[in-house]
């Protein structure tokens, strides 16, 4: 029963992953780059389901998406693949499955976010555009400066009001099982 769960539960993610990336996406302030909500939902979900499945959700998620607009960039789909198992592993010990999130999760929740963008955007996206594809070291990491900062903003101010809808549903329901 646990896998079939861990299963629809990536299964949803996969698809809010895909449609929030690809139809609520808005261009960000650097060409390539965009703002959306996509790595919130990762977030959260990774927290209450674990690394495994964040790992999984956003690597699946964003092949989905790069099939979707013509071709597989690696540089993208291993860095949110990488961002998921981060966000799974960092922010496991909150108390957002049980509804019980302080001031102090959330300064938490957003620090390990900025820390899991950074890993993914600033270090492995660059250096999978330059080995891969020979994009000029300067350009590799400028973009993925651009491109991490922009997911550290959505994630960290959408990623907080869902970690609040989350643990203030789950306060009078905590869950049976955790995943």
């Amino acid at each position: 029963m646990r896998y079939a769960k861990t299963v629809v539960i990536m299964a949803v993610g996969i698809g809010l992953y895909y449609l929030l990336g690809r139809f609520a996406a808005i261009p960000g302030p650097v060409p390539g780059t965009f703002l959306t909500m996509q790595f919130a939902v990762l977030a959260v979900l990774a927290a209450l389901s674990g690394s495994v499945t964040g790992g999984l959700t956003g690597f699946l998620g964003q092949l989905l998406l790069d099939l979707s607009a013509g071709g597989i960039l690696l540089s993208r789909v291993l860095p949110a693949g990488i961002y998921g198992i981060l966000a799974g592993q960092l922010c496991g010990m909150l108390g957002i499955e049980k509804g019980e999130l302080s001031v102090r999760d959330l300064l938490i929740f957003a620090g390990f976010q900025l820390a899991a963008h950074a890993a993914a955007w600033f270090l492995a996206a660059p250096c999978l555009d330059i080995f891969l594809y020979g994009k000029p070291l300067e350009e590799a990491f400028w973009h993925g400066l651009a491109t991490g900062i922009t997911h550290m903003v959505t994630t960290v101010l959408t990623g907080t009001v869902l970690c609040l809808v989350v643990a203030t549903v789950r306060q009078g329901n905590p869950p049976e099982d955790s995943l």
